[in-house]
């Protein structure tokens, strides 16, 4: 059997002229909120990922943004979503390996 498991395709963020990325942990307060949550981060420019997590957290997000100030509202857009009751923000200092796949040796 073959795994290939792909966290994030290759970055063109960084080329579109989104140089401020951040990985945000995001709680909900009930589940809910877990549909309405999912549509609207589908629907936010800023997310490129966005996944539904086991352990303390709900959701764990990818985000890119053109600066600080940007990052700041777009972290405020999703703290102000129905249902989020705590996030926590680790912002991205250096692409240390980006677009790597998970293949077993044949």
């Amino acid at each position: 059997m073959n795994v290939y498991v792909n966290w994030s395709s290759p970055d063109s963020s960084q080329a579109a002229g989104y140089g401020t990325k951040a990985i945000i942990s995001i709680r909900l307060e009930n589940a809910k909120y877990n549909e309405s949550f999912s549509q609207k981060m589908n629907a936010h420019p800023n997310v490129a990922e966005c996944y539904y997590i086991t352990g303390g957290y709900d959701y764990i997000a990818r985000v890119a943004t053109g600066s600080v100030a940007e990052l700041t509202r777009v972290l405020n857009d999703i703290k102000d979503m129905p249902g989020v009751s705590y996030t926590h923000t680790y912002v991205v200092l250096e692409d240390v390996k980006q677009g790597g796949a998970i293949c077993p040796q044949i």
